[in-house]
């Protein structure tokens, strides 16, 4: 069980936005080329490497924001009954990030954009700026490093590093800006149930600082933008995704129920999972898997049912 404890601390299912954005772009990039799991070794180990510094921001998030969770009712691995010290979850963050950052000195053009994944990992959560507790800054840091920087890494990983913001076209750009606003619209949901937790923990969140309502229709605008930056793109994946979580968005502001809230804000990455599991079926078994395993962990461990979608 112990094991299963420090995996699921690394909280694998929060890396499924890392995996489907990947594969997403790996797509839309190189439509030429097949992503399989025998040819793509370099693309691999690249995601390995992303997916781990995506955990070590995981980890230094939980030490960081350990009183928010208390207050919020999160279940904390820092508590009973897994109760891992604080200087576990230090040790693990130094093993992923070191790890991660030394893959990218055997291949250099990789270290610019791993550096910026750690630092953005930081910078979200540590002092001094602990861009989680500010409006504006968290809300750039969940929308920035999920979609650019995972296109930086995988560009310069294939194509060097001159060719990743030289020779970007209008399409990419459209595509990463879909992205980015899908995400800065989910972040702006998932701020607005912590809401009474946040600002007892001092926390300036966006849901903090300007209310609920206005923190749910940012979130509405910015899946708007992402709609129309998906049609304009030419991305079915991207403008459905949006335009369905667009309408759970706008059926939340009009009910006002915290249920219909959180369920737009996890629809977005199930629907646009379900677009590469279309495309890639060895995913979809992978992602069965994982929430097998996710929902029997939970259960045994915490006596709890999760993931659930609202």
């Amino acid at each position: 069980m112990r094991v299963l404890d420090l995996l699921f601390f690394c909280r694998p299912l929060l890396l499924i936005p890392v995996w489907t954005v990947f594969l997403l772009l790996f797509d839309a990039t190189f439509p030429e080329q097949a992503f399989t799991l025998s040819d793509t070794l370099s693309d691999i180990l690249n995601l390995v490497a992303i997916s781990a510094l995506t955990a070590a921001g995981y980890i230094i998030n939980q030490i960081y924001d350990l009183k928010g969770d208390r207050l919020n009712n999160k279940l904390g691995f820092f508590d009973r009954p897994v109760a891992f010290r604080l200087a576990t979850g230090w040790v693990m963050y130094g093993a992923f990030t070191v790890t991660a950052l030394g893959y990218a000195f055997l291949r250099p053009e990789l270290l610019a954009p791993y550096s910026a994944s750690a630092l953005a990992g930081w910078i979200y959560s540590a002092p001094p700026l602990r861009g989680k507790d500010r409006p504006w800054l968290g809300l750039t840091l969940n929308a920035v490093p999920y979609s650019v920087i995972i296109w930086w890494a995988l560009v310069v990983d294939t194509r060097g590093v001159s060719v990743a913001f030289s020779q970007i076209t209008s399409q990419t750009a459209l595509m990463l800006s879909s992205l980015a606003a899908a995400l800065a619209g989910i972040y702006l949901l998932t701020t607005i149930p912590d809401v009474a937790g946040d600002r007892s923990a001092g926390k300036r969140t966006i849901a903090v600082v300007y209310g609920n309502n206005k923190a749910l229709v940012g979130a509405i605008l910015s899946l708007a933008l992402a709609f129309v930056f998906g049609i304009v793109a030419h991305h079915p994946g991207l403008y459905l995704t949006a335009a369905v979580a667009l309408a759970l968005a706008l059926f939340a502001l009009k009910t006002g129920e915290l249920s219909h809230v959180l369920l737009a804000a996890k629809a977005p990455i199930l629907l646009l999972s379900a677009f590469e599991v279309y495309r890639h079926p060895f995913y979809g078994v992978f992602l069965l898997a994982l929430i097998a395993l996710t929902r029997v962990y939970y259960k045994r461990r915490f006596g709890i049912v999760y993931p659930q979608m609202a």
